[in-house]
C-alpha cells in the first residue's frame, strides 16, 4: 500500500454508534479479515475455528475488566459486530490479538506464524528547537496488508478526538489524541499475563481517553493487564515507557535524564519475565535463539543512532530510523521478502510518528518506513 491509498473512516455519536459505523463501512473487508483469520488459526491449530474460539473464550475471562474500566468500548465491539453483520464473539475474539497467541502457547498448541518479533518504538522529549516525537514500526502478519485504517473518532460527551491506526474492525493498534497523548505498543511476551484482566487494545483505547500523559499513565497503572505489553506514552514535553504485565507495572528508563528512550520486544525494567523457556513455549531452540536475537539486534540498532546527545533527532531522523536495515538480518524495517519472509517474523504493516506540540500531528505509513509514503493529519 501507498500512503494515498491509506483510507481514513470518520467515527462520531455514541459509542455504540461509532462501531456500528466502523462494521457497516468496512464490513467486506472486516468479513475477508475475520475470515482469514480464522482460517489461519484452524490450520495452524488442528481445531474447528467456532470450537476453538468456543474455548478460548470459555478459558478466558476479560469481559469483567472490560466492563470495569472501559465498558464505552464494549459497546463499540457490539456496534461493529452488528454493523458487519457478524456475531459478537467472532469480533471480540478478534480483538485479542496477543491474548490468543499467549492462550495458544500456554495450551501448547504450534506458535502461530508471525506471532513474535514485532514492533519497535521510539520516545524523543522535547527539545528547544524540536517537539516531543513518539514513533513506531507495527510489525505483525502479512496476511494483514490492505486492511489498514486510520480511525478518526469524534466523541461527543468530550472535546476529545482520537486518531486510530488500525485493522478493519479492529478498535486500535496504536494512536493520538487531540490533548497531545499519543501511544505506541511493544509485545512483551515473556512477562507475566493471565486469562483476566484489560486486554492490550482495550488499555491503549483507554488511555487515550484521558486528557495528559500523567492521567494515561496512572490508568495503565490503575488496571490489571491481561497481556505483558510496553507502552511507548508521549505529550508536548516529554516521552515515557512504561512495561505492564499482569503482576506489576514500572517505567523503563534508558539513561537517566537522557531524554530519549527507545524499545522493542524483551523486557528492560520488570524483572519478573516468564521462566519457561524465556516465554517461548513450544518454539524450537532455533525459533527461540532467532527470536532473542531479532528483539535485542534491533533495539540495539535503535539505541546506537540515538546515543549520540549532541545530534538533533527531528521527524526527518526517526524517519531514516524506522526506515533502517543496519542488520539484513533483523531490520528494524521489516519486509515481506528476503531474510524477513520466514512465517515467525512479523511484517512492516504500519509506520506511525506523533509530533507532539501543542497542536499535535499524526503520520502514518501503512508499510515498510523507507519504501512508503507518510500521510499527514491533524486535528
Amino acid at each position: 500500500m501507498r500512503g494515498q491509498d491509506l483510507e481514513v473512516l470518520d467515527l462520531s455519536g455514541e459509542s455504540r454508534e461509532r462501531g456500528r459505523i466502523h462494521g457497516e463501512a468496512l464490513r467486506e473487508r472486516i468479513h475477508d479479515a475475520v475470515a482469514t483469520r480464522e482460517g489461519i488459526i484452524a490450520e495452524e491449530t488442528g481445531v474447528p475455528v467456532s470450537d476453538y474460539r468456543r474455548e478460548f473464550l470459555r478459558h478466558t475471562n476479560f469481559l469483567p475488566a472490560i466492563e470495569r474500566w472501559t465498558p464505552e468500548l464494549l459497546n463499540e465491539v457490539h456496534g461493529i459486530s452488528e454493523g458487519a453483520a457478524l456475531d459478537f464473539d467472532r469480533v471480540y475474539a478478534y480483538q485479542l490479538i496477543d491474548e490468543e497467541w499467549l492462550y495458544r502457547r500456554d495450551r501448547g498448541i504450534t506458535p502461530p506464524s508471525g506471532s513474535d518479533l514485532r514492533c519497535s518504538t521510539i520516545g524523543i522529549d522535547r527539545t528547544r528547537d524540536q517537539p516531543t516525537l513518539v514513533a513506531q514500526n507495527l510489525d505483525i502478519e502479512h496476511w494483514r496488508d490492505g486492511s489498514q485504517v486510520v480511525l478518526r473518532i469524534r466523541q461527543p460527551e468530550t472535546d476529545r478526538e482520537i486518531y486510530s491506526y488500525s485493522f478493519a474492525g479492529l478498535i486500535i493498534l496504536a494512536g493520538l489524541n487531540s490533548k497531545g497523548v499519543g501511544v505506541c505498543v511493544n509485545a512483551l511476551m515473556g512477562l507475566p499475563h493471565g486469562p483476566t484482566g484489560l486486554p492490550v487494545p482495550f488499555a491503549i483505547r483507554g488511555a487515550l481517553e484521558r486528557n495528559s500523559m500523567a492521567e494515561a499513565i496512572s490508568f495503565l497503572h490503575e488496571i490489571d493487564h491481561a497481556t505483558g505489553q510496553n507502552y511507548m506514552i508521549g505529550d508536548s514535553w516529554r516521552a515515557r515507557s512504561v512495561e505492564c504485565s499482569s503482576k506489576s507495572k514500572t517505567e523503563y528508563e534508558w539513561r537517566r535524564g537522557f531524554g530519549r528512550v527507545c524499545h522493542t520486544n524483551h523486557p528492560l525494567a520488570l524483572e519478573e519475565a516468564d521462566r519457561s523457556e524465556g516465554g517461548l513455549g513450544q518454539w524450537t531452540a532455533e525459533e527461540r535463539r532467532r527470536r532473542n536475537e531479532n528483539t535485542v539486534v534491533r533495539l540495539g540498532s535503535l539505541e546506537s543512532r540515538l546515543e549520540d546527545a549532541d545530534a538533533s533527532i527531528d521527524r526527518c531522523e526517526v524517519k531514516a530510523i524506522l526506515s533502517s536495515h543496519d542488520d539484513p538480518d533483523n531490520p528494524v524495517c521489516r519486509h515481506g521478502d528476503g531474510p524477513t519472509a520466514r512465517s515467525m517474523i512479523g511484517v512492516t504493516l504500519g509506520s506511525l510518528i506523533y509530533e507532539l506540540p501543542e497542536a499535535p500531528t499524526f503520520h502514518a505509513a501503512p508499510g515498510p518506513a523507507c519504501e512508503t509514503e507518510y500521510r499527514t493529519f491533524r486535528f
